[in-house]
């Protein structure tokens, strides 16, 4: 199965389930930002606890996955509360799927052959453009989303250094896109300063690794090595 393909599915599954987690805290009357937000790191360090621990169980590695999607929920939970604003469950959702088609949209360019021959280069501006794109937006607008897709957009560029990374069976690269979405720790970071801060702005920081960028187009992922 090709690589993009793959990306494209978790990364889907992850954001959908955040959105799931954030939206359904709302009914939580106890519920405040520091409680979401300390319980999401709760889960983060657990599962990241298990990553560390268990770096060849490919179970494993899915569960823990699967928590800091459940974490990043939290993390959006506490942002909510703060700015006292919420989304229904079809914006959140909208949003999630906006992120997909971010991806799906780079995956289209690289079909270029100049952006696939310099993808390195190609990949910075790429970013940059979106950076800036995403300022204009939050300058031009005034919308209860906006924060959520730049939130969103951490993990899923965390997701796109993924795909430039060498893998040579499933295991490697789900252990790959794991350690991506621990980009959620940077979303961790900015709702904390801002909150402790007082200070609510919506902006986007992108991910950024010490990866060897390789362009993702038309490779596969072999099923081998599965336990």
């Amino acid at each position: 199965m090709k690589k993009t393909s793959l990306v494209s599915l978790l990364s889907m599954l992850f954001l959908i389930l955040s959105s799931l987690v954030a939206y359904y805290l709302k009914d939580q009357a106890y519920t405040t930002e520091w409680y979401s937000f300390f319980i999401g790191i709760g889960v983060m360090v657990i599962g990241g606890f298990l990553a560390a621990t268990f770096k060849r169980s490919f179970l494993i590695n899915v569960f823990c996955f699967l928590l800091n999607a459940v974490a990043l929920g939290f993390f959006i939970r506490a942002w909510y509360h703060y700015r006292n604003f919420d989304n229904s469950l079809i914006t959140v959702l909208l949003v999630s799927l906006s992120c997909v088609v971010y991806l799906w949209f780079f995956f289209g360019l690289l079909h270029i052959p100049l952006f696939n021959r310099h993808y390195g280069k190609f990949l910075v501006v790429y970013l940059v453009l979106s950076f800036i794109g995403y300022l204009f937006l939050i300058v031009t607008t005034k919308t209860t989303y906006l924060s959520t897709f730049g939130f969103y957009m951490i993990v899923e560029i965390a997701f796109l250094f993924s795909l430039s990374t060498k893998a040579h069976s499933l295991n490697e690269f789900f252990r790959n896109i794991l350690i991506s979405s621990y980009s959620i720790v940077i979303v961790a970071i900015i709702v904390a300063a801002i909150i402790l801060g007082g200070e609510a702005i919506d902006f986007d920081v992108p991910g950024s690794g010490g990866f060897e960028l390789r362009s993702p187009k038309d490779e596969r992922i072999q099923n081998e090595g599965h336990p």
